[in-house]
């Protein structure tokens, strides 16, 4: 509430300590006090998280609790993709989306959010109507140079159907809706009355924000007429961030440059580079801890992208835990159409699976990033979701932490590692001619210290497969999010990776040049000695990687996939959210608009039983 004057006017109103709710007063329910009508007025955002805005106590902002949001520093357009498809994207380019003055792409609208302005009581005395009265808006600096950039919402009660819904979306961009009222620093300037001169019923003035430039202020609007300060409404305290700084990034080591690096390896600890002043977790929702984990051929700055988008998208669901991102040294920079014919000649064998090796190999840190973790936020509080090749570092990471359980859900999306691993029982893929399967399934049917050698008795031993319920994680939840037709996942590209293996240097059978030893075995070619047995287990992850071809599709691909995975709770993404079979639909959660995907990022807080507000 604030104090505004009759005669004689002063420049500042002191707010009355009772919070007011929205709608219950008007200018008439107050009686003048010694020449003064104390006039309800609150300034709020949903500060809470719970998908609503109300004028109390819950969405009170305070400079000790400010509300916190991410600048939108980032470039989100559409372009075409894969040859003459279309896909909204972020662009590694320097401009930045707030510095536009304009929202041109669905994309765009999930970096901003809602504020509201309750005028039920003020407008008696300063009707929004009244062409002298005019509302302006400062920030007022506490640390950096905090800026905002408002916004007309399109939705007249102020709702948030602009980031479920894509025909309302797609409208929040058309006219002044999209385009920016005003960017806010430290100097008031005037709200444009378009935005709040026609009131609803509930006298409720609706904006959307974004952040423009990162610092911890306050948001004050004031109350002028003709020409002449009248009061200052309550503030909103902010706190505006980097994305990447609303939540933790921990690195084992990117590659540098694009293309085969033989010499990037993954350090052997995980160092965190982003989100160290996160505030501490004070409610038990605030604890609930996602890791999440990306796959192949992605530079450095793709990487952050993901994990910002999927940051984002959850934190509009209303989750309020906290979120890590964990990055391993893929290679990146090829973007080939094809796999080629001729292995020797094909720079796509030795990047996928140079990649695949460095994945292997980062399951340690991560194991033990897990664990630590969990001795931060507590037990069963740790989700882990991995995308494609991702799921390589995450699973081996559950395999290697065995038999504790230090996670609670997992959650495999699009994983490009074969179903046998955890189901010799799912369908045996196919090899068209002249390819043929020319390896032992050491996926299906795994080395045990007891098996007989050569790897392919293994088979008729009946030996478990690698991720065999009995080496995985007893108190974890496995889920498979798979899509049938996925593009990265076809025949075209993880499955002839497949068909290509044993990769140049390596072989299945009997070295030549061993006069001793005529056993099958798993070997490389090299200068001196001439060749180098690959034995189990030590050598297994070069041997996944380079050598030994899968009998079995991709997990990202095979919904019947069971082991530790339950098929019942297993998620079709293309039959169930429409995931593409174009190159697009392998990355669609991360790609995209919100709109489109909110029902997908929806499931998948509740799959890793997340408990959301349901306003």
């Amino acid at each position: 509430m604030v104090q505004a004057l009759q005669p004689p006017p002063i420049r500042r109103c002191p707010r009355p300590a009772q919070a007011v709710r929205r709608n219950r007063a008007r200018a008439g329910d107050f009686q003048p006090s010694r020449g003064e009508n104390l006039l309800p007025v609150e300034v709020a955002v949903d500060a809470d998280r719970d998908g609503e805005i109300t004028f109390d106590q819950k969405d009170k902002t305070t400079a000790e609790k400010p509300f916190r949001f991410w600048i939108n520093d980032d470039v989100d357009k559409g372009d075409t993709v894969d040859g003459s498809d279309w896909e909204e994207d972020d662009h590694n380019e320097s401009a930045k989306d707030s510095d536009d003055g304009q929202l041109n792409f669905r994309r765009d609208l999930e970096d901003l959010t809602r504020l509201w302005i309750d005028f039920s009581g003020i407008n008696g005395v300063f009707p929004a109507s009244d062409s002298t009265v005019e509302l302006k808006v400062r920030m007022e600096t506490n640390a950096g140079t905090p800026a905002v950039n408002l916004y007309q919402p399109v939705e007249s009660d102020g709702g948030r159907e602009y980031l479920k819904d894509e025909d309302t979306g797609y409208n929040q961009l058309q006219g002044v809706y999209g385009q920016e009222l005003c960017k806010v620093t430290s100097t008031a300037i005037v709200v444009p009355r378009r935005a709040w001169e026609t009131l609803p019923s509930d006298k409720v003035v609706h904006l959307l924000f974004e952040g423009a430039r990162e610092g911890d202020g306050k948001l004050v609007f004031e109350i002028w007429k003709d020409g002449e300060k009248m009061c200052d409404l309550p503030s909103v305290h902010l706190s505006l961030k980097k994305a990447k700084d609303m939540y933790e990034t921990w690195t084992v080591g990117d590659v540098a440059t694009g293309g085969v690096d033989f010499t990037a390896w993954p350090a052997g600890s995980a160092t965190q580079t982003s989100g160290q002043g996160i505030p501490t977790p004070e409610k038990p929702e605030e604890k609930d801890y996602i890791m999440f984990v990306h796959g192949w051929n992605m530079p450095p700055w793709e990487k952050e992208t993901f994990a910002s988008t999927m940051f984002k998208r959850m934190w509009h669901q209303g989750f309020k835990g906290r979120f890590g991102a964990f990055r391993w040294p893929t290679f990146y920079g090829l973007s080939g159409p094809s796999w080629g014919n001729l292995k020797g000649e094909n720079i796509h064998t030795a990047h996928f699976d140079g990649s695949e090796q460095r994945a292997w190999n980062s399951a340690s840190a991560l194991k033990n990033l897990l664990i630590d973790r969990e001795s931060v936020f507590g037990t069963n509080k740790i989700r882990l979701y991995a995308h494609s090749m991702g799921n390589i570092v995450t699973s081996e990471a559950l395999r290697q932490m065995a038999p504790s359980s230090h996670v609670n859900t997992y959650i495999s999306a699009q994983a490009a590692i074969s179903s046998h691993v955890w189901d010799k029982t799912t369908l045996r893929m196919t090899f068209n001619s002249p390819f043929e399967l020319n390896t032992p399934n050491v996926y299906g049917y795994y080395w045990q210290s007891t098996a007989a050698l050569p790897p392919h008795n293994w088979e008729n031993e009946g030996r478990p497969s690698y991720m065999d319920p009995q080496y995985m994680p007893s108190g974890t939840t496995y889920i498979n999010h798979y899509n049938p037709l996925d593009w990265a996942l076809s025949y075209d590209n993880w499955q002839f990776n497949q068909v290509l293996k044993p990769d140049v240097d390596y072989n299945y059978g009997w070295p030549a040049l061993d006069f001793i030893d005529i056993s099958l075995r798993f070997w490389k070619t090299q200068s001196i000695p001439p060749f180098r047995n690959l034995t189990f287990p030590n050598d297994r992850f070069e041997v996944f990687s380079y050598a030994a071809q899968s009998h079995g599709y991709a997990t990202g691909q095979q919904g019947a996939t069971g082991g530790k995975f339950n098929v019942a709770f297993s998620v079709n993404l293309r039959g169930e959210y429409g995931f593409e079979s174009a190159h697009k639909g392998h990355s669609a959660q991360f790609r995209s608009t919100i709109q489109k995907r909110w029902t997908y990022w929806e499931r998948a807080l509740e799959d890793m039983q997340i408990n959301l507000p349901t306003p």
